[in-house]
């Protein structure tokens, strides 16, 4: 069991991980960020934020001692918020838990968060693992974020990390995979500096979670009306 240094009161950043049947990877993930941690010195603490998952992924939570938060209302934006309200670091990181984003890139948000406010992974240095039609509608986002002034090459990432003060004040409430864009445009919004930066990432473990056409619809319909 490695060793932690974790302030429960203020630590420096929150490692947030919304989780939807995830018992595949999440207990990878969470060793990944513990040697992280352990490796370069960092007042952090693990938040798994169980979206009511019917497999074992709160069990692996508890197993593995991260801060557990139940979130029963299915949705990405609903258990991103959730972690959000739970978190108590300076910085905030939010990732998927499904093994495809590389953890010891955690070093990297921090570096770029001490100029900027929010922070992008990036991963279109490894777009062929992403699939074609993923590929198709994140290029369509991205062009939909033009027309609110944003100008980003990774629209759905889901590794971001961002001053949590800053995050908080921007008042978000969507509660699906649109939560991505409306992080995006309401920073924009609200002048925060955005910058983006090239993350690893590989192949998920586990069945996806993403519904291409629902989800889809759902970021165009918030990017070209506001609901």
């Amino acid at each position: 069991m490695l060793l932690i240094k974790i302030t429960m009161i203020n630590p420096e950043i929150s490692i947030v991980l919304p989780c939807l049947n995830e018992e595949k990877a999440l207990g990878l993930c969470i060793d990944e960020i513990e040697t992280a941690i352990k490796n370069n010195n960092l007042d952090a603490e693990i938040i798994v934020v169980d979206n009511a998952s019917t497999d074992s992924s709160p069990d692996i939570a508890r197993k593995k001692k991260a801060i557990l938060v139940s979130e029963p209302k299915r949705g990405y934006g609903n258990a991103c918020l959730s972690g959000l309200k739970q978190a108590k670091g300076k910085y905030l990181l939010m990732a998927d838990c499904d093994g495809s984003y590389d953890f010891n890139d955690i070093p990297l948000f921090l570096e770029n968060l001490k100029e900027n406010d929010l922070v992008i992974g990036n991963r279109f240095s490894h777009k062929e693992l992403m699939p074609v039609l993923n590929r198709a509608g994140n290029w369509m986002i991205r062009r939909l974020l033009k027309l609110n002034g944003l100008n980003l090459e990774e629209t759905c990432t889901g590794f971001i990390g961002a001053k949590r003060d800053k995050l908080l004040a921007l008042n978000l409430q969507k509660p699906g995979m649109e939560f991505s864009s409306e992080v995006l445009v309401k920073a924009k919004k609200n002048n925060l500096k955005i910058t983006e930066i090239p993350v690893n990432f590989r192949e998920r473990l586990g069945e996806p979670k993403l519904n291409r056409f629902r989800d889809g619809f759902r970021h165009f319909k918030f990017l070209l009306f506001g609901i």
